[in-house]
């Protein structure tokens, strides 16, 4: 069972096992520690996506599920990274190197805040988006301007026929009974106005059978809306001050788990095995520049080429296992 689960270990980290079975024990502590720590968050935003993807944006289990598994692997990839590379020597360069860590780890906490809060608060948040969403449809088609326009004119043209009435019945103008110039005048104008009366009824007509359709459509829109939802968050969160306070320290919770394996990488001290690697590495390094040097030499005073040939027969044969 423990091979079992180093290999597993070895895996998550990319280290060969033949070679981490003889490590020290410590070594071993280290590989298993770092293997941990680096499941935390790959497990955590697998299921934050999976709940997410399923419930917030009603997928189905077979959609969430490859949603969490690129979500996972995406922070797998990162993570991983973070453990594999060894900085530079020189408290400048490691100093940058940890900062830039942290600030990645500091964004995809955010926006990992974000989505959990969507989760978290999903009822509060569909309620004040419905409210958003009703007040962004109402803006959009402005019906009370429409039907106050539709009115205006329906009396412009109620007004306009009964003057146009009452100069052919002679009660009014020019008191001519009949069809004359002056009532054919009003008639024209009344029938312009009842036109323009139409077209805006038309108008506010259209205009409210469309609020109505977006009012019945606002469940899916709110479902496919994220934007608004941030809005939402906010909104409430302006309205209730205690809740800052919990996200606040949700989201601290979510920074320190995105952050586990880079303070746990950069606090743990050297393991003896890796200290001989690096020990290894090193003195390779230096046999490699001296062979190179050797070889310049031989190339410049250009004799001894026995020698030279064995040169390049040793560097070949160099490798850093």
């Amino acid at each position: 069972m423990k091979d079992i689960l180093m290999k597993f270990n070895c895996f998550l980290l990319g280290e060969d096992y033949n070679e981490v079975k003889n490590y020290q024990p410590g070594s071993k502590k280290k590989i298993k520690s770092l293997a941990t720590t680096l499941l935390i968050p790959i497990l955590t935003y697998f299921f934050t996506m999976f709940f997410i993807s399923k419930n917030l944006f009603n997928n189905n289990s077979f959609v969430s599920f490859l949603c969490a598994s690129s979500a996972a692997f995406f922070i797998y990839v990162i993570e991983k990274s973070i453990v594999l590379v060894v900085p530079k020597d020189g408290w400048f360069i490691k100093s940058f190197i940890l900062i830039l860590r942290l600030s990645l780890g500091l964004i995809i906490s955010f926006v990992a805040s974000i989505f959990i809060d969507q989760l978290i608060y999903k009822n509060e948040i569909d309620e004040e988006s419905t409210l958003i969403l009703k007040q962004n449809i109402a803006e959009k088609y402005d019906i009370p301007v429409l039907r106050k326009d539709m009115e205006n004119k329906y009396n412009i043209w109620q007004v306009s026929q009964k003057s146009a009435n009452d100069e052919a019945d002679g009660k009014s103008g020019s008191q001519t009974i009949g069809l004359g110039k002056i009532a054919q005048q009003k008639i024209k104008s009344s029938n312009a106005n009842e036109l323009e009366y139409a077209n805006a009824k038309i108008k506010y007509e259209n205009s409210l059978n469309q609020q109505n359709n977006d009012m019945k459509n606002i469940n899916e829109i709110i479902s496919t809306s994220f934007l608004t939802r941030i809005k939402a968050l906010e909104n409430i969160l302006k309205k209730d001050n205690s809740l800052k306070f919990y996200r606040l320290g949700f989201t601290f919770l979510i920074i320190l788990i995105e952050s586990l394996v880079v303070i746990i990488k950069f606090s743990s001290k050297q393991s003896i095995d890796e200290f001989i690697q690096s020990r290894k590495e090193k003195l390779l390094i230096q046999k490699y520049s001296e062979l190179k040097i050797g070889k310049e030499r031989l190339l410049n005073t250009k004799d001894n080429y026995r020698n030279l040939e064995n040169i390049n027969a040793r560097l070949e044969s160099l490798t850093f296992n």
